[in-house]
């Protein structure tokens, strides 16, 4: 939605906010109007159109930002209320012609009225004359203090009557405006607060639950990873430990060797061995084995050269060396004489590799 399109929907929704006040506020006149007043046609007529705008949710049926949706509303809106209001005024005009056609009744009958009990005419003679010019004058005179005293009292009733619905009209704009401004407007507020604390009460247990929710998700993860983490650093540990030990007893193994001590050097180099057949995932073979074994080997001809070929052939049948099978060839080519001894190990049972 683009800003020019933002700006229209507020304005709109503005325009439907204050159609809404307007709409309550001449209801509660009208009705204030028709418990007070005779209940006529156009006030009736005028509550209806009244009720019509005012009451029904329609913008419940429509999309919050549906600007045509809620464009329809305000026009529906709008006609019933000029509607109303045309009533209104039909009732008030009636009302005020009622009251002055009231009046004018009552100033013309009692002209009327005198006129119907006027006595009768002397005979015709000169004391009847007399008599009856006397009576004219008479009756001129309180004919002329009628029409005064009339005309002051229809002044009068029009004076009090204007007043009287001033004073109507003022006590309902007073009305109106009370509670507009205590009533519907109070109510508004009221309504918009109590939503807006549920709306912040909601959003804030929905954040609550959510952090809390990604706290324990963090928290599992970082578990997982603590664990994995020193299970690698537990692994790495003892790869290193187990490197460590077989380049100590190698190194132990040679320096024996160097010295002279043979028979030391050949347990050395066979714990070496060992080692890298229980762990070999540890070494890397080619670097570690041929060179040990040779070694070893070695060791075994410099304790005793006239027995090297049969203490290797004893050294042979340990089932350890099983383990190392596919690096015993290589011994062949260091030492010729063990050839025909490793030829004769090929039958031998091997253990089978997974």
């Amino acid at each position: 939605m683009s800003a020019e399109e933002a700006q229209s929907l507020s304005d709109l929704k503005a325009r439907l906010k204050e159609l809404n006040s307007k709409a309550y506020y001449l209801l509660v006149a009208l009705t204030v109007i028709y418990l007070k007043a005779p209940p006529t046609i156009l006030l009736k007529t005028a509550l209806i159109f009244t009720v019509i705008a005012a009451v029904p949710p329609l913008q419940d049926f429509t999309q919050p930002n549906s600007y045509r949706g809620l464009n329809s509303v305000r026009w529906f809106k709008f006609a019933f209320l000029w509607l109303a209001f045309l009533c209104t005024l039909g009732w008030a005009a009636c009302s005020l012609a009622m009251t002055t056609t009231g009046a004018e009744n009552q100033a013309s009958t009692t002209p009327a009225a005198a006129q119907q009990n006027k006595p009768a005419q002397a005979p015709p003679d000169t004391e009847a004359r007399i008599k009856a010019v006397e009576d004219k004058a008479d009756h001129g005179l309180m004919e002329k203090e009628y029409i005064e005293r009339t005309q002051k009292d229809t002044r009068d009733f029009y004076q009090t009557a204007f007043l009287a619905e001033l004073g109507i009209f003022s006590i309902l704009a007073i009305i109106i405006g009370l509670v507009g401004k205590f009533g519907v407007d109070h109510i508004v507020s009221a309504r918009l607060s109590e939503a807006s604390t549920t709306l912040r009460t909601d959003l804030t247990d929905k954040f609550a639950q959510e952090f809390q929710a990604l706290k324990n998700s963090n928290a599992d993860e970082l578990k997982r990873l603590e664990a994995a983490l020193i299970s690698q650093i537990a692994k790495q540990v003892g790869e290193s430990e187990t490197r460590s030990a077989y380049a100590f007893l190698y190194a132990q193994g040679l320096s024996y060797g160097v010295s002279g001590d043979h028979k030391s050097a050949r347990m050395r180099f066979r714990e070496a061995l060992e080692i890298y057949t229980r762990s070999p995932t540890c070494f890397t073979r080619r670097n570690v084995v041929p060179g040990a074994l040779a070694d070893l080997f070695r060791a075994i001809k410099f304790t005793n050269t006239q027995d090297f070929v049969e203490n290797a052939r004893k050294e042979l049948e340990d089932p350890w060396y099983n383990n190392i099978e596919d690096d015993l060839p290589i011994l062949a080519v260091t030492f010729e004489e063990l050839a025909p001894i490793l030829r004769e190990r090929k039958p031998t049972k091997r253990p089978q590799k997974e």
